[in-house]
């Protein structure tokens, strides 16, 4: 079998994103690695990467705006 350290999660949603991530730690856990006090930057960084982004203020236009004959 070939493992490799790289996977490509763009085709999850999500849900499924947070939950292999939550696998992930629990992993981590059993098998006592100590990659485990760097791991809450790891768990912020992915978490910003699949969250909605900030957007600047603005006003939104008016249905008449939009549809005006």
């Amino acid at each position: 079998m070939y493992i490799t350290n790289e996977i490509d999660f763009s085709a999850l949603p999500n849900e499924a994103k947070e939950e292999l991530f939550e696998f992930y730690e629990s992993l981590l856990k059993k098998y006592n690695i100590s990659k485990l006090s760097n791991l809450g930057n790891e768990r912020e960084d992915f978490f910003c990467s699949i969250l909605p982004k900030p957007v600047q203020t603005f006003t939104p236009m008016k249905r008449e705006e939009i549809y005006a004959e």
